[in-house]
């Protein structure tokens, strides 16, 4: 069996044939062979999402692709994730790419990949083979959270000798709570007319149930001197 290196591409379709040769010359060529279709780069792309977002992590995931047709008849190695602060990809903040990223999801942890708050930032991926790179996904833009914003001043709509109703303007809109769902309130209180000094924790509460303000009734006020909230 003879054995040679000829150049040839991905993708390409290519017949072949052979003839033969003596000492009068080349006898005529074979029945050209049966189509050979050469692997190719990837030729689908996967679907990119976001999963979850905090101040802490960014979840993204995307689809498989798996099927041999999808993968230009060329084995799977692996897919490569891109991020960067910039629409255009240029620059590129960081490129996740080689043989340990064959999931369909990750998890940008911000203790390992540093990431700015109230940033837009986004994100694509592609499937790599023998061949090359695939083409690439939709591109996933995401805000990251920030801290939710300065709140209203809190109200005392009802006042009696032994309880204050407490009552403040929940924060509804996104950019009021730093584009991350609000997981709870803090109430706090300090005795004085003008300044305070020393505050105190009354109470902790969850995300509220209402859609526009909380109330919060206490009972254990001090008597007889301003208290602020």
């Amino acid at each position: 069996m003879q054995a040679g290196t000829v150049n040839w591409a991905f993708g390409s379709t290519y017949l072949f044939r052979v003839r033969a040769k003596n000492a009068v010359g080349f006898g005529a060529y074979s029945t050209p062979s049966l189509t050979v279709v050469m692997p190719s780069k990837p030729v689908a792309a996967p679907v990119i999402s976001l999963t979850s977002k905090n101040m802490v992590s960014i979840v993204v995931q995307w689809t498989a692709i798996t099927s041999n047709a999808d993968l230009g008849n060329n084995p799977f190695l692996y897919y490569q994730l891109e991020w960067s602060a910039v629409s255009s990809f240029s620059p590129i903040t960081n490129t996740l790419t080689g043989a340990g990223y064959s999931t369909t999801s990750f998890t940008l942890n911000k203790s390992t990949y540093p990431y700015s708050a109230a940033t837009n930032y986004y994100f694509r991926v592609a499937v790599y083979n023998q061949a090359g790179l695939g083409p690439y996904s939709n591109t996933l833009t995401v805000f990251t959270p920030t801290v939710p914003n300065k709140m209203a001043t809190p109200t005392a709509p009802t006042v009696t000798p032994l309880s204050i109703v407490i009552q403040w303007t929940l924060l509804t809109q996104p950019a009021d709570y730093g584009y991350d769902a609000i997981t709870g309130y803090t109430l706090q209180r300090c005795t004085g007319s003008t300044t305070c000094t020393s505050w105190s924790t009354i109470a902790t509460f969850g995300p509220s149930v209402n859609s526009n303000t909380e109330t919060y009734t206490t009972s254990n006020t001090p008597r007889g001197v301003i208290t602020r909230y």
